[in-house]
């Protein structure tokens, strides 16, 4: 199975953020990357208006659009699939950086930003490493929240060359 790792948190503690930072570290670094978003409201992701949108709305059971650099596919689905699911598309790329999905037994890494509170949402023995800018003590590796390199870093050496 392809290597990932979901990136948990508090809402607005920074995940989007550490997510896009890491994945511009790991492109400068020659990898291949998709990433994952949960999203827990029912909502389509297209724009209103849009073709697209339309073939959906008809009941296309799945949508493809194309253009010269990039390609999307909207599927319908009767029920979410799982983060496994979800990752095994990807099978021909060397990561998957995953955000949200706190539930998962997916390797976490997670951020605690004092802005938005001092305590974690995973145990400990949930999680692989912590972003933070507090004093949690803990036994996992702990970066801080702008060491997007050393993040990177603890990726590749436990997650992509381990197989953590």
């Amino acid at each position: 199975m392809i290597p990932s790792v979901s990136i948990v948190g508090k809402s607005n503690v920074g995940k989007t953020t550490v997510v896009i930072n890491v994945l511009v570290e790991l492109k400068k670094r020659g990898y291949r990357v998709a990433t994952i978003k949960h999203h827990n409201h029912m909502s389509h992701f297209d724009q209103e208006g849009k073709d697209t949108y339309e073939h959906y709305q008809a009941g296309a059971d799945r949508v493809i659009i194309s253009s010269p650099k990039a390609y999307g596919v909207f599927t319908k689905v009767d029920n979410e699939l799982e983060l496994s699911e979800l990752i095994a598309l990807n099978e021909d790329l060397d990561l998957v950086i995953v955000e949200g999905y706190k539930n998962t037994k997916n390797n976490k890494i997670e951020i605690v930003r004092s802005a938005r509170s001092n305590e974690m949402i995973c145990s400990e023995e949930e999680i692989c490493a912590l972003i933070t800018d507090t004093d949690i003590k803990i036994k996992k590796p702990t970066f801080h929240l702008n060491d997007y390199v050393g993040i990177v870093g603890f990726i590749e050496n436990n997650i992509l060359k381990r197989g953590l």
